[in-house]
This record gives C-alpha cells, sequence and structure tokens, in this order.
C-alpha cells in the first residue's frame, strides 16, 4: 500500500519523540531540554542561565548544542549555579519576607516599595507587571547600616511570641 504524501508527512509529525530523534542527523545537536538532561540539571535553571547570557551560546543552528558545548556547560556548571544563585529575584512580598527574617523587622510589601521609591532597592526586572528585585540587593540592604537604620523608621521591629 502506498501512503499519499501528505499520509507520510502526518505520519512523520505524529512520531513518538524519541522516534523525532532519530529522524534528525547525528550532527544536529542537542535542544535545551536535551542539554538538561545529559547535564543532570533542571531545564529551567538552564533557560534562565540563557536568558541572563552566563548559558555558553548555542554551537550549531537552531539552537542547539553540540557534545563538547554540552561537556562546557557540564564543567562550567558550578560557576553558572553560583551566578544564578547572585542573580535570583523576588516580587515584593518575598523580599519583604527575607528582609523581615534578616532585621527583625516586621518588613511588609508596602516597605519594600518604599525602599524602591527612595532609591534604596532597584527592581532588576518586571514580572507580568509587577518589579522582581535581586535577593543578593536585597541582603546588601539589610547588611547595609544606612539604608537599614531608614528601614527602622519605616518598619516596626515585630513582637516576638
Amino acid at each position: 500500500m502506498t501512503l499519499a504524501p501528505h499520509q507520510h508527512s502526518a505520519q512523520k509529525c505524529s512520531a513518538p519523540r524519541q522516534d523525532r530523534r532519530a529522524l534528525q542527523p547525528a550532527d544536529a545537536g542537542l535542544s535545551l531540554p536535551e542539554v538538561a538532561a545529559a547535564v543532570r540539571v533542571p531545564q529551567g535553571a538552564l533557560r534562565h542561565a540563557r536568558e541572563l547570557g552566563i548559558l555558553p551560546l548555542a554551537d550549531i543552528e537552531d539552537q542547539r548544542w553540540s557534545p563538547a558545548a554540552c561537556r562546557e556547560i557540564q564543567e562550567r556548571w558550578p560557576a553558572i549555579a553560583a551566578e544564578l544563585k547572585r542573580a535570583e529575584e523576588f516580587g515584593a512580598v518575598r523580599c519583604a519576607e527575607l528582609l523581615s527574617r534578616l532585621t527583625g523587622l516586621a518588613v511588609s510589601k508596602v516597605h519594600i516599595e518604599k525602599l524602591a521609591a527612595e532609591g534604596m532597592l532597584s527592581a532588576s526586572r518586571i514580572y507580568r507587571d509587577r518589579p522582581l528585585y535581586r535577593s543578593a540587593d536585597v541582603r546588601a540592604l539589610a547588611a547595609d547600616p544606612l539604608r537599614r537604620a531608614f528601614l527602622t523608621e519605616i518598619a516596626p521591629f515585630r513582637e516576638t511570641w
């Protein structure tokens, strides 16, 4: 039985994922999910590292990585993971929780917004119309005596039970 060309291509597209990979040439490289599986790191972490520009660039067309590039990612992963940690971002509520733990003050979202309005904390980017702040900046704020003094003026001490 001979299939019409459109039937043949439909079969090809509906092939299971592993069969589709077999249809690609051996030198086609690895996609981001395949790199994540090969290097054994979360795909989201690789995606975020790529967004931040700290992941080695794909060296094969169509955003694919060669085996050599995958080895480089694996070897550099401890440094990449450290960069990701420094670039960790939180919204105002999580920043308030972090500052509360670090300072013992009853910090709320309103206080984070006040710190940002005063230029003591800068948003690293906007996500879903809300500012995100780097956790490293929040920690630095808690350690800075002048900014901490300002925070003490606007946020009350927490009552301990």
